[in-house]
């Protein structure tokens, strides 16, 4: 019974083979023709290059279509030309009434030693710290070390360069010096000067901004985490791709506070689809501060805020890996590397 219905399988075959046009012992097998199978090889071919280009596609129009959010393409460059002016920071001076005479500019050397500051140098020497930076046109206070040889002035005062078009009455009038006082301390027989001469202008300060930037506390950090990013170009962390970061991104737990950078003023508080809850302020000098992925702001618009007061919470909202907050500093609507002026 088992044999009769193998023959009755193959007799099946054979007439199956004969409708497709095969004859004799090839009849009774299944064949797919090689035609056919190219078909089939060239469709699935076409089917994943169709998949990959579709994939490809998708990502760009993603990927442009963010860009057009991303503050600093369009949004951000907007937000910032739009923003408050800045406050500007005055050029503070002690200023000299009546006819008090001042001695000739002295100097003596120094050399830094083990365990010293400006701030202790400064004291030691009768002087404020204005004056040792600025006649030893010192930049950067964290790069002086053991063994950096100082100039030290008998009096207080800032060096200050002659530009074009200055002339000692000017000058003067703008530190609020006497004409007289600025002679005898500079030791000058004429009143003639010229472009690029130094003259130290004895009890003038420097700008409150301008000592914060050279001690290194322009800017403090708006929290306390984990670095995770840097400025600079660096990969997507959702596609891979290579984009600009304007920023630095510090991961801390949900709900971290975040704080005022620099003392400054609301200019925006706002949503964006990249950067998720974000707040800028706008800071003298032209600097401007940007805090984003927020979980929520603790301030209003147009209120000034003091340096290390709290603005809002560390969150994940926005284009985010995880609680984190992304912070740029921006000088004249050009970001820059946060680390400049953070410690």
């Amino acid at each position: 019974m088992m044999f009769q219905a193998i023959q009755q399988k193959n007799l099946l075959r054979r007439r199956a083979g004969e409708a497709v046009g095969l004859r004799g012992p090839q009849a009774g097998k299944i064949q797919i023709p090689a035609k056919f199978l190219r078909r089939c090889a060239l469709g699935v071919f076409l089917g994943f290059f169709l998949y990959f280009a579709a994939e490809r596609l998708v990502q760009y129009v993603w990927l442009h279509t963010l860009s057009v959010f991303m503050p600093q393409d369009m949004e951000l460059a907007s937000l910032l030309a739009g923003s408050p002016g800045s406050p500007v920071a005055p050029h503070v001076s002690e200023g000299f009434t009546g006819d008090v005479g001042f001695e000739s500019l002295s100097l003596r050397k120094h050399r830094v030693e083990e365990g010293e500051t400006l701030s202790t140098i400064a004291g030691k020497a009768g002087i404020s710290i204005d004056t040792v930076i600025s006649f030893n046109r010192i930049n950067d206070a964290r790069r002086i070390f053991v063994g950096t040889e100082l100039s030290l002035p008998n009096q207080n005062g800032v060096l200050y360069t002659v530009h074009r078009g200055d002339s000692l009455g000017s000058i003067a009038r703008e530190f609020s010096v006497r004409t007289e006082a600025l002679a005898d301390v500079n030791s000058l027989e004429t009143a003639t000067i010229h472009p690029g001469q130094a003259l130290f202008i004895p009890g003038a300060r420097l700008k409150p901004l301008e000592l914060k930037k050279i001690l290194g506390e322009l800017f403090i950090y708006p929290t306390t985490g984990r670095l995770t990013s840097r400025f600079g170009v660096r990969n997507d962390p959702f596609t891979g791709v290579r984009r600009h970061h304007n920023g630095i991104d510090l991961a801390a737990p949900l709900g971290t506070p975040v704080v005022a950078a620099m003392a400054g003023k609301v200019a925006k508080v706002g949503v964006d689809a990249t950067y998720g809850k974000y707040i800028i302020l706008v800071h003298p000098s032209g600097y401007q501060t940007w805090y984003a992925h927020l979980n929520r702001s603790h301030i209003q618009q147009g209120k000034n805020v003091a340096q290390g007061e709290q603005i809002g919470e560390v969150g994940d909202t926005g284009y985010s890996t995880g609680p984190h907050l992304h912070f740029s500093v921006f000088k004249d609507n050009s970001p820059i590397d946060p680390f400049k002026f953070l410690r």
